[in-house]
């Protein structure tokens, strides 16, 4: 079972190429601070963040850390259901929406920016992109 004081690990914020780089090797979106004709934006894809680049590198950014989240389908679409910094609380997380069926559930690595879309609730899909399925083994032990 994760320790109590398990916490995400910081990491430095990467910008422009070396965050396009980033993002590219490990197939996650990127954010990008407004500018005078855009507001800021997560979830850049790789095209968009390289014409904001081109512009301006220091307006594209990533943080090089990583949260879980915990997918299932509701019959109609994906939902996401639990989200942690770790297998253990985004299954936590989840048996608040679930009493069963949380082992049916698919384990995602999400970025940043896709957290925060979720958790300021405009969940506009896909929210994962890629979609990137992963084992328990991925996050460490989920008990």
């Amino acid at each position: 079972m994760p320790s109590q004081t398990e916490t995400r690990p910081t990491a430095p914020r990467l910008r422009g190429l070396a965050a396009i780089a980033y993002a590219e090797e490990h197939e996650l979106t990127l954010c990008a601070h407004a500018d005078p004709t855009s507001a800021a934006r997560f979830g850049v894809l790789l095209d968009e963040a390289r014409k904001v680049a081109a512009e301006d590198p220091s307006l594209v950014w990533i943080d090089r850390s990583v949260s879980v989240a915990l997918v299932g389908d509701d019959g109609v679409r994906p939902v996401i259901y639990g989200i942690g910094d770790t297998l253990a609380q985004a299954r936590e997380d989840a048996t608040d929406y679930l009493d069963a069926g949380i082992d049916d559930l698919v384990a995602h690595k999400i970025d940043e920016a896709q957290r925060a879309i979720v958790v300021e609730g405009d969940v506009a899909w896909p929210v994962i992109v890629p979609t990137v399925a992963w084992s328990a083994s991925d996050f460490g032990s989920a008990s």
